[in-house]
């Protein structure tokens, strides 16, 4: 029976609006399950004692009842059930009342049924069924006129049925008006707490999508930088004020060589060295002054360049950038930094200083070039009246201790001239001539050009005793003989010995052992030893280095070893340096020996002059060289015409295009240079030839000269007998 109740109490739950229609199955259930116990007892008794119609009918509302109970489990709506129970009931007080059976325990039920109608049936249908049976008990119980044949009732029994049952109707009709108005309330409160739970539940949705959405981005936010502090080269990390590490990313093992959890507890101390350590705790102490004083600006930030330590104790230079983490309310919460490895830039930075020194350097020589081409320039203009008019001098001259004493002048102005053009040499920039040479020569010039330059406290010693070639440039060796003296005179700024020395020698291997790149053989080794304060192993190390010095700032580039250096490697040789500290400076260079050439003259070989009897313009802003080049052609039949001035030259010419021959004229003029003049003569008439002479120009070189059509291009001073022979030669092709 429990199990019954329980499971019509639990249907409804499930099925009906609210609870309330739950607890009216319930009572209609205990309500039927009496009436029907009643009718079962009642129709057995009824049979037993021969009233069968009576029993028969008890049995069928009992059946009827128990119809009704089942009925009620499957429907969702029960009123219809509890209607058909409520006629029932009125039927049953309808056959009860007449038998007499309200005496008894039908009497209990009519006191019950105003609960039972108002409560199944709610307040106005329960009103209308219990007004309806106090009418039906009032026309049974009263039965005016003994209109019905009924039981007759006690008076008294009737009276206190019929006011029991009004004083429980009105009881019941009162309690279910409170009830239905509390009812409506709760409903109301209900459906208020029902709106609210539905905004709630609104509000939690759209809080908790919110915070999922929030922490989808917060995650995707950590996993970037997840990703970013993983990968990225430079070390991420976070301290707090104390200066602890709370976060160090991965790359700490590649730029430290420190695990991520040997990072998170070394000190700030471990990785930085006293200075930087020093500098970090004053910007440190600094910022913290600069917080307290209230100026927690959320860009503030610091980028510091410190000296770090790794693990393995390598000493590197970091640029780290420093700021505060703050709270919510801006509060600084600890320090936040990225330190990059700027070794490289440092680097970088250093390799751009000394190409900028170079720089420097390449623009004071091209300056000292243009004016030492200058002064050549003046220099060969005197030397070529000298050379010039000695050379016609000896042709004119028969007294031979005259022409001995000529001819000394003549080898005079022959070293002035080569001096010039060794000077010049180191005035250009030029491109050099790989030949087979002898070094003999290039060294005893380079002798007589460093005794003219050093102080007479520095005494030369030389030892040249080498008769092989080397495959070289003559102005490239004579650049590596003037560096290693001009280093060695500094290291004797007191005096000393400067021992220069030329030889050939054979290494074996054994001597090659310290250069496994360089093959055993003859070779051409050039000393140049002093007595200086010589060199310390440190220096000794760095001394090819380009622009390392031990000089002071004026007296030296530090480009000499390194130059001497480049030159010797790319000629496949070698420099060995030995060195101690005030004990002198030895450094030998060793160049490969290449056969001698079949056929090597100094000079070409003396060929007869010839003269003819062309027409020459001759073109020179010195007078001196004018009337020479006039007087000498002249002598050997030529008609010249000769001009100081280019404009002059060039109207001369204009007016008279078809009257000469060849034309001869000085590079560097005022007014009209030669090439301008080479190429208004050429508008004029373009086969005329033209024979360039000059000193010294930056402007012009044998390629640039053939561009412009000239024939021949000779350096000052002029030697007139390849002067003579060039215009032979020329003319010759010409005709």
């Amino acid at each position: 029976m429990k199990q019954l109740f329980n499971f019509m109490a639990s249907r409804p739950k499930q099925n009906a609006d609210n609870l309330e229609d739950a607890r009216r199955r319930r009572l209609f259930a205990i309500f039927a399950i009496s009436i029907i116990l009643a009718m079962v007892i009642l129709g057995i008794r009824q049979l037993s004692q021969g009233f069968f119609g009576y029993g028969i009918v008890d049995l069928i509302v009992a059946v009827v009842l128990i119809g009704f109970i089942i009925s009620s489990i499957f429907l969702i709506n029960g009123k219809p059930i509890y209607r058909l129970s409520i006629i029932i009931l009125v039927g049953l007080f309808a056959y009860w009342i007449p038998t007499g059976a309200v005496q008894g325990y039908a009497s209990l039920w009519a006191i019950a049924f105003p609960p039972y109608a108002f409560y199944l049936m709610g307040k106005r249908e329960g009103l209308i069924w219990t007004v309806l049976l106090a009418i039906l008990m009032t026309v049974l119980f009263v039965n005016p006129y003994r209109m019905l044949p009924v039981y007759q009732y006690p008076p008294q029994l009737v009276s206190r049925l019929l006011l029991a049952y009004m004083m429980v109707s009105i009881l019941t009709y009162n309690y279910e008006s409170v009830r239905v108005r509390y009812l409506a309330a709760i409903r109301a409160e209900g459906e208020k707490l029902l709106r609210e739970k539905e905004r709630i539940e609104e509000v939690v949705t759209a809080r908790t999508f919110e915070i999922k959405e929030k922490n989808r981005k917060l995650e995707d936010r950590e996993r970037r930088y997840r990703l970013l502090s993983d990968n990225v080269n430079d070390l991420i990390w976070s301290t707090d004020l104390d200066l602890k590490f709370t976060f160090i990313s991965p790359s700490i093992t590649s730029m430290y060589g420190y695990s991520v959890e040997e990072g998170m507890h070394i000190t700030v101390n471990e990785v930085n060295t006293p200075e930087s350590m020093e500098k970090l705790m004053a910007v440190y102490l600094e910022e913290m002054e600069v917080e307290k004083a209230g100026n927690s600006d959320p860009d503030r930030h610091r980028i510091l360049e410190l000296e770090q330590v790794k693990k393995d104790g390598t000493v590197f230079a970091v640029e780290s950038k420093v700021s505060f983490v703050r709270d919510d309310d801006g509060r600084a919460m600890g320090f936040v930094g990225v330190n990059r490895d700027i070794t490289e830039r440092r680097q970088a930075q250093f390799e751009k200083e000394k190409i900028q020194e170079q720089l420097a350097q390449m623009q004071k020589m091209e300056a000292l070039g243009t004016l030492v081409g200058g002064i050549a320039h003046d220099f060969n203009n005197i030397l070529g009246g000298i050379v010039g008019y000695t050379e016609l001098a000896l042709h004119n001259i028969k007294d031979s201790s005259t022409k001995k004493m000529l001819e000394q002048i003549l080898k005079a102005g022959d070293r002035a001239t080569d001096l010039v053009r060794q000077i010049l040499s180191f005035s250009r920039v030029r491109k050099g001539e790989v030949k087979p040479i002898c070094p003999v020569s290039i060294t005893k010039e380079v002798l007589k050009l460093i005794r003219a330059t050093l102080p007479s406290t520095i005494e030369i010693k030389h030892d040249i005793n080498a008769e092989s070639y080397i495959l070289a440039d003559a102005i490239n060796i004579h650049q590596v003989l003037m560096n290693l003296c001009t280093n060695a005179a500094h290291a004797m700024k007191q005096g000393g010995l400067l021992s220069v020395s030329l030889q050939d020698v054979t290494l074996d291997r054994d001597d090659l052992l310290h250069r496994p790149d360089m093959l055993p053989g003859e070779y051409v080794r050039i000393s140049i030893e002093d007595t200086g304060i010589g060199m310390t192993a440190d220096i000794q190390k760095k001394a090819f280095d380009p622009f390392f010095t031990t000089k002071g700032p004026g007296e030296g580039t530090g480009m000499g070893l390194a130059t001497v250096h480049g030159i010797v490697t790319e000629l496949s040789g070698f420099v060995s340096l030995h060195s101690e500290p005030n004990q002198g400076t030895a450094i030998s260079v060793f160049i490969p020996i290449i056969p001698k050439p079949a056929v090597v003259e100094d000079r070409p070989a003396n060929e007869p002059l010839r003269g003819g009897t062309e027409r020459i313009l001759f073109v020179d802003d010195e007078q001196v060289l004018m009337d020479l080049a006039k007087e000498a052609l002249s002598h050997y039949g030529y008609q010249v015409t000769a001009f100081s001035d280019s404009t002059m030259a060039l109207a001369h010419f204009e007016q008279h295009p078809d009257k000469y021959d060849l034309v001869v004229t000085d590079m560097t003029m005022p007014r009209m240079t030669g090439d301008a003049l080479a190429q208004k003569i050429h508008l004029k008439r373009p086969d005329i030839p033209v024979i360039m002479c000059t000193g010294f120009s930056q402007n012009i070189d044998d390629q640039k000269a053939k561009v412009l059509g000239v024939d021949a291009f000779l350096f000052k001073p002029i030697i007139f007998e390849k002067l003579l022979g060039t215009i032979r030669k020329i003319l010759d092709q010409k005709g």
